[in-house]
């Protein structure tokens, strides 16, 4: 039987660290970023998912040999070589941007509890890697009859980034959606591949071009994460860190502002009996380096209930203060205890 996941010490310093997350999204000061695990629910595909429905839609058109193993450092390179094999077969990007499109297309249903509850937290705005509009649907049915700001962050669309920005100091409600990297309803703009990301980032190419450290040239992605980055606090909930283009703004940020091993972001992560050890030791690097503080949920059955249980723990402070927030925690707990009863 696989021993406890996380020690009393490491229990009791995770608890601390929950607090301050919870505390922050209270204080009405932070910015939520989502990333693909909160719509796995609605049938979106993982990253490595991903990989594999471009794998299967390369080998519909032609003969397309996989030549590695896609990690999470190279399945925007095998996006890549789908993406141009696809070109080379059939002259055009038609069918890979086809595919994009409906792939991440609106779902039935088309957002999650989880992302409602979201949506009612005193959060400045919502940022998501996501290219799927669920949040944006989740959005009109917590704010019925609401006007609601969604952007696409572009280079075509710096007057609406602008205004995205003002928006944070208003503390409009409901705050706005921000998606980082494009929109299904444009797949020619959707980040995705490697090529997509040195366009949207400047950070893959290593050439007397590529824009220089600090420099105003610097695409409008990189200028505007790296202002939210250092500016912000922000909260993650569903996204794994592993995306490579992202940890460099990090560190970027951390190296420029002497944040090491700071508490600046928070990221509501889970931790099961996969490699518990390593898990623990990839958060202390997450927070080292990159000043984003993990705040672990135990996921043994891989539910990944323990993301629902914050957000609700989160809605509990928010709404009715520290005696309505420890009310709550102490209801949730007598559900897990019975968990049969009605």
């Amino acid at each position: 039987m696989p021993g406890p996941l996380l020690t009393n010490d490491e229990i009791r310093d995770n608890q601390c660290y929950r607090r301050e997350a919870l505390e922050l999204i209270a204080s009405d000061e932070a910015i939520g970023f989502v990333g693909a695990g909160l719509s796995v629910e609605l049938g979106y595909p993982t990253w490595p998912q991903l990989s594999d429905k471009l794998t299967a839609l390369a080998q519909e058109v032609g003969t397309f040999v996989l030549t590695s193993t896609a990690g999470p450092a190279q399945q925007a390179e095998h996006a890549d070589a789908v993406k141009e094999f696809i070109r080379a077969e059939t002259g055009s990007f038609g069918r890979y941007l086809n595919f994009l499109g409906r792939e991440f297309g609106r779902r039935d249903p088309a957002f999650t509890r989880l992302q409602a509850d979201l949506l009612r937290l005193p959060l400045r705005a919502l940022i998501t890697s996501n290219y799927e509009p669920s949040l944006e649907c989740a959005c009109a049915h917590v704010y019925p009859g609401e006007t609601h700001s969604a952007v696409t962050i572009h280079e075509e669309h710096a007057h609406l980034v602008s205004q995205f920005l003002v928006a944070l100091s208003r503390k409009t409600v409901p705050g706005p959606i921000a998606y980082l990297h494009g929109s299904y309803q444009d797949p020619a703009g959707m980040v995705v591949a490697a090529t997509d990301y040195q366009v949207a980032y400047g950070l893959r190419a290593q050439s007397a071009q590529a824009p220089l450290e600090g420099s105003p040239s610097w695409p409008l992605r990189r200028r505007l994460l790296w202002a939210l980055l250092a500016s912000r606090r922000l909260v993650f909930f569903g996204f794994s860190m592993d995306d490579v283009d992202f940890q460099v703004m990090l560190r970027s940020v951390a190296n420029d502002l002497w944040n090491w091993n700071e508490s600046i972001h928070y990221a509501v992560m889970s931790i099961d009996n996969v490699d518990p050890e390593a898990t623990k030791k990839r958060a202390a690097l997450i927070h080292r380096e990159f000043g984003v503080r993990v705040v672990f949920y135990e996921n043994a059955d891989g539910s990944h209930a323990g993301v629902s249980d914050f957000v609700a723990d989160a809605l509990a402070l928010c709404e009715t203060g520290e005696r309505g927030y420890l009310q709550a925690i102490n209801r949730r707990t007598d559900r897990i205890a019975r968990p049969y009863e009605d």
